[in-house]
């Protein structure tokens, strides 16, 4: 029998006060790899969070000691679990060989042959051909999880997370980590692995665990799985107790309508990625699409941004058609706009004032707006009355994520595009930032914006309610294939 490495029984997971996972049993074993499916991301977050060692538990606890109700104080799990969740670990400026070896002993620090050695026997040791000299930045994505892997290896840590790796990486990459995988569950590293792409877990896992409300439901090995039923029971279940509360806000844009026309039409839209694209959204409405592939989300960022032209089909928005822009203003005049992912991180500039952020995308459509202080003031007073946010005239660096993330998204409430293109809005995995995600999402619509999210995380297409549709290698898919790309041909 393998020796359990991490184990928890009857546990609580909390993060300050706010429960994240109850009467939850989780048990991780020597050389094994555990796939875990959640019913949302709320749960995928949480495990994070807990295995990252910044959650409390209560419960019963095994760090490959035996089960105890309490850990010591200050415990965490950072010598047990490597995480490895699309931030590759790495330093960018150091080479192969410097990254996997030269911080897990001082001494190499200035012994550069030895951990160049080190290097060459651990890559031939995996069969992995990379020039151990070259900088991170010079390798591609799938080379950079192959390094992080072996480091993860090299610094012994014996329990590794791979958390949406279909995000990153291809399908063919993927046999490539797939084999540094199994071979390193030979030598007794642990793996688990959670994955937008169910069927990598079903087909790479010894065991699946299944997370839905909250809880630990079942684990099973994976040939035991109806996976049809297994697919309709994670989807099940009341949608609503995953939103946000309705929010109330003064001088809504939106009128009652009983005719719900289509307000954004993709008629068979095909472009340099995107092929025969067809879909509806009414107005101040959300439409989801999920990308089952990165390629086929930057379609759509291609062709809304003007990179990309249309080479068929037409795109219509309130009865008029859309032209291929020349350029991102051009886009923002036909009242297209686009969220990047982590927008408080990607769209806000820290060494400008918070007001200055708010203010930028206004100065598209107001002529000589810095010289206009009633433009600043109207800002102040907005972010104050509707967001509680004092002292707008400070750097955006000293504001808390969250701050900036309503600061980002607010932007749009007052710009008001027709349409925004929300990329990947749920990566983020500290629940406070999920939670303003959610509720501005809800603002842009009461506002009278129609919303198109784009996701490549299938779990995150619980959170919101709205229509779907299923996009892989640039092609739509229905709710069938959507299964058999998952779990194969129906049984």
């Amino acid at each position: 029998m393998k020796k359990e490495l991490f184990g928890l029984r009857n546990a609580v997971i909390y993060s300050d006060d706010r429960k994240l996972l109850n009467n939850f049993h989780l048990h991780i074993y020597e050389g094994k790899i555990l796939g875990i499916l959640s019913s949302n991301t709320t749960e995928e977050n949480s495990l994070i969070q807990l295995f990252s060692g910044s959650c409390r538990i209560d419960g019963m606890v095994n760090c490959s000691h035996g089960y105890a109700s309490k850990l010591p104080s200050g415990f965490r799990f950072s010598d047990l679990f490597f995480i490895i969740d699309g931030n590759n670990n790495l330093i960018n400026s150091l080479s192969i060989a410097e990254n996997i070896c030269m911080f897990t002993d001082n001494r190499r620090m200035v012994k550069k042959n030895a951990y160049r050695s080190e290097a060459l026997q651990l890559l031939a040791l995996f069969g992995v051909n990379l020039d151990i000299d070259k900088k991170i930045t010079d390798l591609s994505v799938w080379e950079q999880l192959t390094v992080t892997l072996l480091k993860a290896y090299r610094e012994s840590r014996r329990i590794i997370v791979l958390n949406n790796a279909s995000n990153f990486i291809t399908e063919s990459e993927f046999q490539v980590i797939e084999f540094l995988i199994r071979k390193m569950a030979v030598d007794n590293y642990s793996f688990v692995i959670m994955d937008s792409n169910e069927n990598r877990i079903f087909d790479l896992s010894d065991d699946v665990q299944i997370i839905k409300g909250g809880t630990s439901v079942a684990c099973f090995e994976p040939d035991l799985y109806d996976r049809k039923a297994l697919f309709q029971y994670l989807r099940s279940g009341d949608s609503n107790k995953h939103e946000v509360p309705e929010v109330q806000t003064q001088g809504s844009l939106v009128e009652e309508d009983d005719d719900f026309r289509p307000y954004l039409t993709f008629d068979h839209v095909t472009s340099d990625i995107l092929s025969d694209i067809t879909f509806d959204v009414p107005r101040s409405e959300l439409l989801k699409v999920f990308c089952l592939d990165r390629r086929s989300l930057d379609g759509f960022r291609l062709l809304i941004n003007g990179e990309s032209r249309i080479a068929s089909g037409r795109i219509v928005i309130d009865g008029v058609p859309f032209h291929r822009p020349s350029d991102a203003s051009q886009t923002f005049r036909q009242r297209f706009s686009w969220c990047p992912e982590a927008p408080y991180r990607n769209s806000i500039i820290p060494s400008m004032s918070l007001r200055d952020n708010m203010m930028l995308p206004l100065a598209q459509k107001a002529d000589f707006l810095w010289m206009k202080p009633g433009y600043s003031r109207n800002i102040d007073q907005y972010l104050q009355v509707q967001f509680g946010i004092e002292n707008s005239s400070r750097k955006a660096s000293l504001f808390p994520p969250n701050v900036l993330q309503e600061v980002a998204y607010a932007r749009y409430l007052i710009s008001t595009p027709n349409v925004l293109f929300v990329e990947m809005p749920f990566t983020e995995t500290d629940l406070l930032m999920r939670e303003t995600t959610l509720r501005m999402l809800k603002l842009l619509m009461q506002r009278g914006i129609t919303v198109v999210l784009l996701t490549a995380s299938y779990s995150s297409l619980e959170l919101i309610s709205g229509d779907e549709v299923y996009i892989k290698d640039g092609n739509m898919l229905t709710e069938d294939e959507l299964y058999q790309v998952f779990y194969g041909p129906m049984r």
